[in-house]
């Protein structure tokens, strides 16, 4: 069973670097805040999907890495939500 879980975790973490990796700089971008949040989402996908992985190879992960990951993810998302709040609001005006 643990190898089917590292083999979907991999899987994840390989996806997330396809995309991110061709996506580019996102201060090259045409829209650089949008840019900036894909980045960000893919980046917190990949740095939570590596923690699980190496856990998963019993590879002890600090608690303070796990921490500033799950710290960096509630960014990600409180910024998503804002995004899409501000978003909302534009459309109905």
């Amino acid at each position: 069973m643990r190898f089917l879980y590292v083999a979907l975790v991999s899987t994840s973490l390989l996806l997330g670097l396809s995309f991110v990796i061709p996506y580019g700089l996102p201060w090259r971008s045409d829209n650089p805040s949008m840019a900036w949040l894909q980045s960000g989402l893919g980046w917190v996908a990949i740095a939570f999907d590596t923690a699980v992985l190496l856990s998963l190879l019993n590879v002890v992960v600090p608690w303070w890495a796990v921490l500033l990951i799950l710290l960096a993810q509630d960014v990600v998302f409180a910024w998503r939500r804002i995004v899409l709040v501000r978003t909302r609001r534009r459309r109905s005006k």
